[in-house]
């Protein structure tokens, strides 16, 4: 096992577009 696995990263890359949308929303 890889420490972290691409679908992991790529989910984690997501997550941070989610909170910088919602960021930008809450501004």
């Amino acid at each position: 096992n890889i420490g972290v696995e691409p679908s992991e990263i790529g989910r984690l890359q997501n997550d941070d577009e989610v909170i910088r949308q919602a960021c930008l929303q809450f501004w």
